[in-house]
């Protein structure tokens, strides 16, 4: 039981305010990729015209603008997930939720989106809650990080930080923050090492 507050207010169900972007780009299939971003458009007021001019800003601002008429299916997952962002960009949502955005993507894919992303929030601020299992992730891209323990509700750590942008993953301030989290990631009881005794 609980509640969740957006903005001082209670959240009882989806709003445009709020985008999410998850693991599996969910596109639609038999929509081109401008049909897909225009689609919440078209669904919260957004004649035609205005609606494709938005898209195709959005489309820009991903590197897919030149992708336009493509269909999802001729699409890589890296691809499939910029067409994703840019739906909800397009839509000017006050926070992101994204679940493991690029956990599936191969590492440069990966790496890619993530440059991205920071530069898109460079850019809009917009407030991201990004969901991640990866280390090296959470110390690239965040200025907070909360862990959580093997319950939902069981906030281990909430660390913040404070480190110049733009930041290299290779950085020593990078490294060491990726340190400090396995640190507190390794005092979890799921994350502890088990010892298996042999037979007797």
């Amino acid at each position: 039981e609980g509640e969740v507050l957006f903005d001082h207010q209670k959240i009882f169900g989806p709003s445009p305010r709020r985008g999410v972007v998850f693991q599996d780009a969910v596109l639609f299939p038999w929509l081109t990729v401008l049909g897909n971003v225009t689609f919440g458009l078209r669904h919260n007021g957004y004649n035609k015209n205005a609606a494709r001019q938005v898209a195709l800003e959005c489309l820009q601002r991903v590197g897919m603008e030149q992708h336009a008429k493509a269909w999802p299916v001729t699409l890589s997952g890296g691809m499939r997930q910029r067409v994703a962002i840019a739906r909800i960009l397009a839509l000017q949502p006050q926070a992101l939720l994204m679940d493991e955005p690029f956990s599936a993507l191969d590492a440069n894919s990966r790496e890619h989106l993530q440059d991205t992303l920071v530069s898109l929030w460079q850019k809009e601020r917009h407030t991201i809650l990004y969901i991640t299992h990866s280390v090296e992730e959470a110390a690239y891209l965040a200025d907070r990080v909360l862990i959580f323990g093997p319950a939902p509700d069981n906030l281990h750590a909430d660390i913040s930080v404070d480190l110049p942008r733009p930041r290299r993953r290779s950085s020593a301030q990078v490294q060491q923050l990726a340190r400090q989290l396995r640190q507190q990631l390794n005092q979890l009881p799921c994350c502890l090492t088990p010892l298996f005794r042999g037979k007797p």
